[in-house]
């Protein structure tokens, strides 16, 4: 267990374990400056022991971490296709292009708009959701009407505040009541 306590010419010491030989490396060292103080440790020996139990805490940190990842994410490793994009009350039907919206981790998003890719990094919280980071790549679209939808997407996605998500269908609502709508991808 580690010791707080008065240290070398009054700096605040952290013990992290005893020392178990009388090697002379056995001397406090100093660890950093923490909000003014000097925080100071003493070498310790690795035992097998010591070895394995550092082992069996960082495997367990790991699962901990892969556990809650996307535990109460419901977006995590779903794939979308946009069916609807516009004004809340009736947005319009999407034209060609067959956008996409895929939550690959708990993280990150890619996507397609029609004429382009996108990512995104993005977290979900409850019914929020932002999106950090949003990168397009600019390729021109082969129609007007096409080019119009794709600004209108990236438009709403640069502004995403939260999100609903059913079975079927996950609708992303933007500033002014503004939506995305899509449909799950059969995977």
């Amino acid at each position: 267990m580690p010791y707080h306590g008065g240290g070398l010419d009054g700096e605040r010491m952290l013990a992290l374990a005893a020392p178990t030989s009388n090697r002379p490396q056995n001397k406090p060292r100093k660890l950093g400056d923490l909000k003014g103080q000097t925080w100071i440790a003493t070498d310790f020996d690795e035992t097998p022991e010591v070895r394995k139990m550092m082992r069996w805490l960082l495997v367990g940190f790991v699962f901990l971490v892969v556990a809650c990842g996307s535990e109460g994410n419901p977006l995590a490793n779903t794939e979308w296709r946009l069916v609807a994009l516009g004004n809340a009350d009736a947005p319009a039907e999407v034209g060609a292009g067959d956008p996409t919206a895929e939550f690959t981790t708990a993280e990150d998003m890619t996507g397609w708009t029609g004429c382009n890719s996108y990512a995104a990094r993005y977290s979900a919280r409850e019914s929020e959701l932002r999106l950090d980071g949003l990168m397009w790549t600019e390729a021109g679209c082969p129609s007007d009407a096409l080019f119009r939808q794709e600004q209108r997407m990236q438009d709403l996605l640069a502004t995403v505040e939260r999100f609903e998500v059913s079975e079927e269908r996950l609708t992303l609502h933007s500033e002014g009541e503004q939506v995305l709508v899509f449909e799950r991808v059969a995977k």
